[in-house]
């Protein structure tokens, strides 16, 4: 598939082909631990069973590729079906030949020190730091165009009343969910 029109304009566009040519090339997986909040430990690992299965459900196309031998393509089906070898997809992050790259965020440090976890060479990153910082979430100037490509410019002071920003490294910016939410809501309320 052609992803290319949903980055129409953005800086990833006017970067070196390589990046171009790697667009779609790729499943994005997204994957949340929201749903291990549970009464149980057990129950957490259901959830969070159902969670990776659904995940894999979307991709679901992989399985009409050459890419998997039969014994992938039947492992794919059991864990979709929740059946699968569990085991394999908690170890998800160490030894997957099939991983790209990962992009774990959250509030709680991932332990690193021990000498026993194959997860040893993260960079961390605090909401202090520089690095990245403009990636965590909108800019002004994204708000800005985004309000004007919606026709809500005048909306612009409400947006930073409201979301008034987080500010990481020396960048502010604003939470893309709220921002995509509100310009979604008055977009509706205004037609």
């Amino acid at each position: 598939m052609d992803y290319s029109g949903l980055f129409s304009g953005l800086k990833i566009m006017n970067t070196s082909g390589h990046y171009r040519e790697m667009m779609g090339q790729c499943p994005v997986i997204f994957l949340t631990l929201k749903s291990a909040r549970q009464e149980s430990f057990s129950m957490a690992c259901t959830m969070i069973v159902r969670e990776i299965a659904d995940e894999f459900k979307r991709h679901r196309y992989i399985t009409e590729s050459t890419a998997l031998s039969e014994e992938e393509k039947r492992r794919y089906h059991k864990i979709c079906d929740e059946q699968g070898d569990m085991p394999l997809i908690y170890d998800a992050l160490k030894s997957n030949p099939y991983l790209e790259f990962s992009v774990i965020t959250g509030c709680l440090r991932i332990s690193k020190e021990s000498i026993f976890t194959g997860l040893n060479n993260l960079n961390m990153l605090s909401v202090l730091s520089n690095m990245y910082s403009e990636y965590f979430g909108f800019t002004q100037k994204e708000v800005d165009e985004a309000l004007v490509f919606y026709n809500r410019e005048s909306h612009r002071e409400t947006v930073r009343e409201w979301y008034d920003r987080y500010i990481f490294g020396e960048t502010e910016v604003y939470n893309p969910w709220s921002v995509i939410k509100y310009i979604q809501e008055a977009s509706r309320d205004n037609g």
